[in-house]
C-alpha cells in the first residue's frame, strides 16, 4: 500500500496550493497553506480549510490522483 505525506514546506504561505483540487463543497471556502504561529508549531506548515459558514468542503492532493498504483 502506498503512503502519501507532505509537510507543506514546498508551498508558499497564505496561498491556495495549485496541486490541490476542490472536490466538493456546500458553501464558499478556501484551502490555504499557513505557517504555524503558536510556540509549539513554529516552523510547521499546514493546510487550512476556511468556510464562510458551518458547511462541508473537500479538497484532494493531485499527486495521489496522478498515481496509477494508488489503489494498491
Amino acid at each position: 500500500m502506498a503512503t502519501y505525506e507532505t509537510d507543506f514546506s514546498e508551498y508558499t504561505d497564505d496561498v491556495q496550493p495549485s496541486d490541490w483540487t476542490e472536490r466538493w463543497h456546500t458553501t464558499a471556502g478556501t484551502a490555504t497553506v499557513r505557517a504555524g504561529t503558536a510556540v509549539e508549531h513554529i516552523g510547521a506548515k499546514y493546510l487550512e480549510v476556511a468556510l464562510s459558514t458551518d458547511n462541508r468542503y473537500a479538497v484532494s492532493w493531485d499527486d495521489i490522483d496522478a498515481d496509477a498504483a494508488r489503489d494498491d
